[in-house]
C-alpha cells in the first residue's frame, strides 16, 4: 500500500511540474528594448552583439547569416583569416592566435563608447572609468582627472 501511495505522489509531482513548465513556456515573453535583439528563447541582447563571433543567445542564432568575410561592423579579420569580435582588438590577448589583433595598437581607434588607455593601448568601456577596477593595468582609468563629470549632486 505504501509503495502505491509513494508512486501516486511522485506521479502527481511530475504532472504538476510538467503543467507548470508548459504554462511557463506559453506565457508571452517580455519585449526587448528598441535597440535590442530578442533571441528565440526570449533573452534580449544588444544589437551590437549580433555577428560579433560570440554565442550570446545560447543557440548561436545571433551569429547566423553574418558575413563570412569578417566584414561585419563588430568583426576583425586576423591575418590567418580567423574572425574575432572587434572588442578583442588590442586587448592584450592573442585572440587571433597569430598576434595580428595585438599589432599596431598605438594607432588603433577604439570603438564608440570606449576609451584607449595611454600606456597599454587597451580599449575599455567608458563606463569602466573610475569604477574601482584597474582596467588599464596602470590605474590610469581610476585617476580622478580621467573620471567623467557626473551631474551636480551625484557621484
Amino acid at each position: 500500500m505504501r509503495v502505491c501511495v509513494i508512486v501516486l505522489v511522485i506521479l502527481a509531482v511530475v504532472a504538476f511540474a510538467d503543467a507548470k513548465q508548459k504554462h511557463k513556456s506559453s506565457r508571452k515573453r517580455a519585449t526587448c528594448l528598441q535597440n535590442d535583439f530578442q533571441c528565440s528563447n526570449g533573452q534580449c541582447i544588444q544589437q551590437e552583439w549580433l555577428c560579433d563571433t560570440e554565442n550570446d543567445c545560447g543557440n548561436n542564432e545571433d551569429e547566423v547569416g553574418c558575413p563570412t568575410d569578417c566584414s561585419g561592423v563588430h568583426q576583425f579579420k586576423c591575418a590567418n583569416n580567423k574572425c574575432i569580435t572587434i572588442e578583442f582588438r588590442c586587448d592584450g590577448d592573442n585572440d587571433c592566435l597569430d598576434n595580428t589583433d595585438e599589432q599596431s595598437c598605438d594607432t588603433w581607434q577604439c570603438p564608440v563608447d570606449e576609451v584607449k588607455c595611454p600606456s597599454s593601448h587597451l580599449c575599455i568601456e567608458k563606463a569602466w572609468l573610475c569604477d574601482g577596477d584597474n582596467d588599464c593595468h596602470d590605474n590610469w582609468d581610476e585617476q580622478p582627472a580621467n573620471c567623467p563629470v557626473a551631474p551636480a549632486g551625484r557621484r
